[in-house]
């Protein structure tokens, strides 16, 4: 399970009376974070099969989470097992 810590202020709501609203809050893409792996590109590796952005080498002696563990110079991939793998053969 992810944890997000986001620094609201007054700012980020829109105050009637005592009802305090907010828009939808993206956690992947905010004035805080933004995590690029959600963006598609033609460069790069192509480790999960479907061109989206995880870095453009593989670190091999970079120290892993554990093994199925594939860190890159933008972070660490990390395959789940108890998820299937879909494989696309064109």
């Amino acid at each position: 399970m992810k944890t997000y810590f986001l620094a609201l202020n007054k700012s980020d709501f829109n105050i009637v009376g005592n009802v305090w609203t907010s828009n939808a809050l993206d956690l992947y893409s905010n004035k805080f974070y933004n995590n690029y792996s959600t963006k598609r590109a033609s460069t790069g590796l192509n480790i999960l099969g479907d061109h989206t952005f995880v870095g453009t080498e593989v670190l091999s002696s970079a120290s892993t989470l554990g093994e199925g563990a594939t860190p890159t110079n933008y972070g660490e991939i990390v395959f789940d097992d108890s998820q299937r793998r879909l494989l696309l053969f064109q």
